[in-house]
C-alpha cells in the first residue's frame, strides 16, 4: 500500500474494491483526556471505534451501539469530524 501527503494529512492509496471503508465514511474523533475514539461509521455495516491510549500504543477497534457513540459524544473533552482516513481505523482499510 502506498501512502500519499494531501492537504488534509495521509490517504492510502488503495482501490474500493480492496477495502471495507471508503473515503466518504463519515468518522468524529472524541478526545477525553489522553485517551482517543475514532467513531467511524461506514456506509455498508455496522459503526465501530477504535480507541487510542496515546503514542506507543495499539488502537483497540470495538463495535458501538448508538447510545455508547451519544456517550462518548456528551463526555468528550473535544470532538472533531474528520474523514476515515485522518483516523487510526485507517490500516483497517488495508
Amino acid at each position: 500500500m502506498q501512502v500519499e501527503h494531501t492537504s488534509s494529512g495521509l490517504t492510502p492509496r488503495v482501490s474500493p474494491e480492496e477495502t471495507r471503508l471508503q473515503d466518504s465514511d463519515s468518522a468524529v474523533r472524541v478526545a477525553l483526556g489522553r485517551y482517543t475514539v475514532d467513531i467511524v461509521a461506514p456506509a455498508m455495516g455496522e459503526a465501530f471505534a477504535v480507541i487510542g491510549a496515546g503514542v506507543g500504543t495499539e488502537p483497540v477497534p470495538v463495535d458501538v451501539d448508538a447510545s455508547t457513540v451519544a456517550l462518548l459524544l456528551e463526555v468528550a473533552d473535544t470532538v472533531d469530524q474528520r474523514t476515515v482516513w485522518e483516523t487510526q481505523a485507517w490500516p483497517l482499510a488495508c
